[in-house]
């Protein structure tokens, strides 16, 4: 929920800002990011950040970050569990959004992810192409990989992030992409996808990046380490 300290913040915010008369202080939409986020089979975790935001009455609109201030929830836990904090674990196959909610004056204020679970490379009821179409995003980003063997500590492995278009064309961005180790006691990634197994254990490798209209693309896939 929205607390009363941030809303005592944004009071002071439009008693700070250059104009008379500020009437009303309401959030007026919350965005979630990253948007898409496919996850290669079951298994593996993303941490979603919801943003505010802020209507001054009239004045320039501004954005909080309230990840810890909204509801977090899924139709489909089967598919994802997300805590209060708005971390998310695939724990089956499937697609489901993440829906972060906050009550505002007008009533809940909503924004949303999408998750979606799949066996690479095999042929079933479950797509994620098919999250490009119900979101209608511009694209969408794969992993590669040289070998899904588990690793070794000290053993290093190149990833590579492939951006899809809905034409099918595509274009490799590893070297472009925002590369997170989910647990880099485990194994870390490089900027370029260069990953480096660490320590016993199983971390999540995970490439995002920005499309042109805004929305955060991002594919992640769990590397183990034995």
């Amino acid at each position: 929920m929205f607390s009363r300290n941030s809303f005592k913040a944004l009071g002071l915010v439009c008693l700070l800002l250059p104009f008379t008369a500020c009437t009303s202080t309401t959030i007026d939409a919350i965005t979630v990011t990253p948007t898409v986020t496919d996850f290669d089979g079951a298994g593996g975790t993303v941490q979603l950040t919801a943003m505010a935001t802020i209507n001054h009455g009239g004045h320039p609109s501004t954005y909080e970050n309230v990840t810890d201030q909204v509801t977090w929830s899924t139709p489909l836990a089967q598919v994802a569990k997300v805590n209060s904090s708005g971390f998310v674990t695939i724990v089956g196959l499937g697609l489901t959004q993440i829906t972060a909610t906050v009550s505002g004056f007008g009533g809940p204020v909503s924004g949303s992810g999408t998750v979606c679970a799949e066996i690479p490379g095999t042929t079933t009821t479950i797509s994620c192409p098919s999250v490009t179409t119900a979101r209608q995003s511009p694209s969408r980003l794969t992993l590669a990989q040289s070998t899904r063997q588990a690793a070794a500590p000290g053993e290093t492995r190149q990833f590579f992030a492939h951006r899809t278009s809905l034409e099918g064309a595509q274009e490799d961005l590893t070297d472009s992409v925002q590369w997170t180790s989910s647990n880099e006691s485990v194994a870390t990634v490089s900027k370029s996808g260069m990953v480096t197994a660490v320590g016993p254990g199983s971390a999540t490798i995970m490439a995002a990046v920005t499309n042109e209209d805004k929305t955060v693309v991002a594919a992640a896939t769990e590397l183990k380490v034995e």
